[in-house]
């Protein structure tokens, strides 16, 4: 199979996506003391299928145990990003040195993956995406929400 034939397929196979950015994510027991509770809620968090599910909790978590540390409104950007990059198709995003890195799974020999243009500052390689972590002082957090967004929405059929 050459070129973008069988990609298609290959996303729909389901991989669990790895993330892994520079910033502390959790439950602290100052936050909610209790441990079983903060399990339950881990597990919830883990069985979430969508953006939504996740603003619900995150409403949720405010409503009941009040303003939220950063730890934990870190934890909730962290699922917005692992959604996102499942739903594009993503295995992972990292940071590596100043870049974040949004990178595919591998392909079969001989499969090539084309990688849309997701504008300036990003760029596409072979099976991932390099994007600087700093740029004239916009957020990474920002620029990678909506470069996960446009990654989905190239794989969308047009």
């Amino acid at each position: 199979m050459a070129g973008g034939e069988g990609l298609a397929a290959l996303k729909d196979t389901h991989t669990t996506v790895s993330v892994d950015l520079p910033m502390a994510i959790g439950i602290p027991m100052e936050y909610i003391p209790d441990q079983a509770m903060r399990l339950k809620l881990y597990r919830r968090l883990a069985d979430m299928q969508d953006e939504g599910e996740v603003q619900a909790m995150e409403d949720e978590f405010i409503d009941r145990f009040g303003a939220m540390p950063e730890a934990v409104a870190n934890l909730f950007f962290q699922m917005r990003v692992k959604l996102r990059a499942e739903a594009g198709g993503l295995s992972s995003v990292s940071m590596e040195g100043e870049q974040i890195v949004l990178r595919y799974p591998p392909l079969p020999e001989g499969m090539t993956r084309p990688l849309a243009n997701l504008g300036p500052g990003v760029r596409a390689g072979k099976n991932a995406y390099w994007m600087p972590a700093v740029t004239n002082g916009q957020s990474w957090r920002e620029r990678l929400l909506n470069a996960l967004s446009a990654i989905i929405a190239a794989c969308q059929p047009s």
